[in-house]
């Protein structure tokens, strides 16, 4: 009698246990944002000037953001956009697309734009105005008969200052979109003319970019979306909700060890946790320029 009681007592308790797992591993697979927000995805560095393997995946991009209606603000270095085909056709699809913003990133990626911040307020606006010639320039060729050149701005490594927002506005931009600033340098405040956010929330652990970087899995992401705080800077709000950017660089699902080829799981976290996103009432997606045309 003793024996069976000890053996009952031990199925309750391996019963227990898996009841408390399944009860775990539910509410670890059903988290959801706990305020209404606005997300503002963005996809950086989307550069003509690599290796050719890369340009398929900018397709995958452009195509998963643009069928699932999830919008989303690209960058791309316009002084070196390819005419590749398979890139040229990326472009396009991003360009034309309603739910995908292009942004300009500076103008070549050049070793004198990580120094922006130590430019002339002469010399930032004349980088800056070259970028947007090589964007008219490179979509007429690719066809594009009246090219509108982007209306947001991000720029390599984070370094602005007052003179690179005051270059901005004069060449008709109204918005600075990035997700850091220089540690070195001070974060800026929005103006009348420009609103400006440096701040945002990452799939990679680090928030650092490259396919060696590890990605957070979709829950601990939501959760920094949950836990989203800043007192250093000025978070942007519409209506008392933030706007809170999610950041990812196109180099970041490089598989490291195979070049051009990527990542299937860092590719299904992103996927996923977009996706979850998108069926999560308290989740509005926005790019950076319907910020501004909300605010203004």
């Amino acid at each position: 009698m003793e024996n069976k009681t000890k053996y009952f007592k031990k199925i309750s308790i391996i019963f227990y246990i898996i009841i408390l797992s399944s009860l775990t591993f539910a509410l670890n697979n059903n988290i959801s944002v706990n305020r209404p927000v606005y997300i503002a995805p963005y996809i950086g560095d989307i550069d003509g000037g690599t290796t050719a393997e890369r340009f398929t995946f900018y397709n995958k991009l452009a195509n998963f953001h643009d069928g699932n209606k999830i919008k989303v603000g690209i960058s791309l270095y316009p002084g070196i956009m390819s005419d590749n085909l398979e890139y040229k056709k990326s472009i396009l699809l991003m360009y034309n697309s309603p739910y995908i913003e292009l942004i300009q990133k500076g103008y070549k990626g050049n070793p004198i734009e990580y120094r922006m911040n130590q430019l002339t307020y002469k010399e930032q606006r004349n980088l800056i105005k070259r970028g947007q010639n090589a964007f008219i320039d490179k979509m007429k060729k690719y066809g594009v008969t009246n090219p509108k050149i982007p209306k947001t701005y991000n720029q390599l490594s984070g370094r602005i200052n007052e003179d690179t927002i005051r270059a901005l506005k004069s060449l008709g931009f109204n918005s600075y979109f990035d997700v850091y600033y220089d540690e070195n340098l001070y974060p800026l405040d929005s103006t009348k003319e420009i609103d400006i956010m440096q701040y945002g929330v990452s799939f990679t652990k680090t928030g650092h970019a490259g396919g060696e970087e590890e990605f957070d899995n979709e829950n601990d992401v939501i959760r920094k979306i949950n836990n989203f705080y800043r007192s250093d800077l000025t978070v942007m709000k519409i209506n008392g909700k933030q706007v809170i950017p999610m950041w990812v660089h196109q180099q970041d699902f490089e598989d490291v060890k195979n070049h051009g080829v990527y990542d299937k799981k860092k590719w299904e976290i992103y996927s996923n946790t977009y996706m979850r996103l998108k069926n999560d009432p308290n989740v509005t997606f926005i790019t950076a320029s319907e910020v501004h045309d909300i605010r203004h």
